[in-house]
């Protein structure tokens, strides 16, 4: 049984250019490792380097946000007719929180969830072996060294540990939920196997070393970097052990952090900070998401202003970290035009003050799997979207509000001044782009999609 793993071209990559974004998709390498290791033969296509050629008779494709879900539906009728007649797998964390209704009215009823273990066991015939306990280095080989030395020479995804213990509301990760004051569906950072994180920082080291390369930029999984300490000191200890063994290539990391969990681990655990500078990280990302404590508290953001503050001078001040302000704002039903005031305010004087950089992001009430998803004040909306798949682009943080996600006109019209004031910063890294909106006119709609070709977020 052959297996042929897709990633879709990136959404916004100009279609007359050869390559689109060329950058790693670990989770697909994650989950062709895992088919490898159950005995099925893979296939590997990253629509960014290569065209799409399908020739086995299991096809998946990777969806890595819900605006990618376009993309998937695109893929699946252009190999219809191959399709029919195999099986068709779907998953990635862009379609992690459909329900069943909504995955099958996007992708059909015969499409197989990729997350769903028990289906995708039956549909392959056997038992696929977990991602925390398989290496990647099965996938990394069947890359030509062209692709992966491609992939190498730019950031990519390192694959350490997955699961957050907070449950913000706007967020899509794999992370815990709250009902009011009641917590339910607990997560806990789940880390990989340390041996085999090992194994696969060395491989790449190595392989980097073989290429002539002499760093590798790597942006590290977790999505609250510090959460777990006593592992991550751990995963410290293994890059230095492989930059003392391949000492041709030096490592650099980024990663996101909450204030909460970096705070904690500076006060309880600071070897773990000093371990990890010493190991390569330069940068950490820190989720503001906000400015004043009714914001915080209708997202569920476990953090005070002062705390926030506090976070990026030590940062920066004691570690010699470069802090980056995750800016997710213009909540509808949180946000108003104080605060959206006090968030760019916020991200000037920390520019500022302690060199940190700005990263700010257009909030979104309805991504599959955060809590706007399951209510049913917004089910009219997701109706849409289910029925006019092109609107997921829409729902991009680095997109500004349209009348999908902010449906008051006035609201909207200040969401978009505020963001675009961050990213007016000179040593602002995001780029936003404009909505492609299903229901504007042919010739805005072209307009939009020209502005937004290459203009990739990191």
């Amino acid at each position: 049984m052959t297996v042929t793993l897709v990633q879709p071209r990136h959404i916004y990559a100009p279609e007359s250019d050869e390559f689109g974004h060329v950058y790693m998709p670990t989770s697909l390498l994650s989950v062709a490792a895992r088919f490898v290791k159950s005995g099925l033969e893979v296939q590997l296509v990253d629509e960014n380097v290569t065209k799409s050629e399908i020739t086995g008779s299991v096809v998946g494709i990777n969806v890595i946000g819900a605006p990618y879900i376009n993309s998937a539906i695109t893929i699946l009728k252009r190999y219809q007719s191959l399709i029919s007649n195999g099986v068709a797998l779907v998953g990635g964390q862009g379609v992690r929180g459909l329900s069943t209704r909504e995955f099958s009215s996007l992708f059909g009823i015969n499409t197989i969830r990729g997350d769903d273990p028990t289906a995708l066991a039956t549909a392959l015939a056997r038992n696929i072996s977990s991602k925390e306990t398989t290496s990647l280095i099965p996938a990394y080989q069947l890359l030509p060294d062209t692709v992966l030395r491609g992939y190498l020479s730019g950031e990519f995804c390192f694959y350490l540990s997955q699961g957050c213990k907070f449950s913000c509301t706007f967020c899509a990760g794999e992370r815990s939920q709250t009902n009011r004051a009641i917590a339910y569906g607990l997560i806990s950072e789940s880390y990989r196997q340390m041996d085999v994180t090992s194994e696969d920082l060395l491989f790449l080291a190595q392989k980097a070393k073989f290429f002539g390369l002499g760093e590798l930029n790597i942006y590290l999984s977790n999505l609250d970097l510090f959460q777990t300490p006593e592992l991550l000191y751990e995963f410290s200890r293994i890059a230095h052990h492989i930059r003392r063994k391949v000492p041709e290539v030096s490592i650099r990391m980024r990663g996101l952090s909450t204030v909460k969990s970096f705070l904690s681990c500076h006060k309880k655990n600071k070897r773990v900070v000093v371990s990890m500078v010493d190991a390569g990280l330069e940068r950490v990302g820190f989720g503001i998401d906000g400015a004043t404590p009714h914001v915080w508290k209708e997202t569920k953001k476990p953090q005070q202003a002062s705390q926030c503050i506090e976070a990026i001078m030590v940062s920066n001040k004691e570690y010699g970290l470069i802090p980056e302000s995750l800016m997710v704002f213009g909540h509808n039903g949180a946000d108003d035009e104080n605060s959206l005031d006090a968030s760019v305010r916020f991200v000037n004087e920390t520019r500022t003050m302690y060199q940190s950089v700005p990263r700010p992001h257009v909030a979104k009430d309805i991504i599959p799997g955060n809590d706007g998803w399951k209510s049913a004040v917004f089910r009219p909306r997701i109706d849409y979207l289910l029925r006019t798949p092109s609107a997921f682009q829409l729902l991009d943080f680095t997109t500004l509000p349209s009348w999908l996600t902010h449906p008051d006109p006035h609201f909207r019209r200040r969401v978009s001044s505020a963001f675009l004031a961050i990213c007016d910063f000179e040593d602002c890294l995001t780029k936003y782009t404009l909505p492609e909106d299903p229901e504007a006119v042919p010739s805005e709609l072209e307009f939009a999609k020209s502005f937004n070709s290459g203009r990739y977020d990191i």
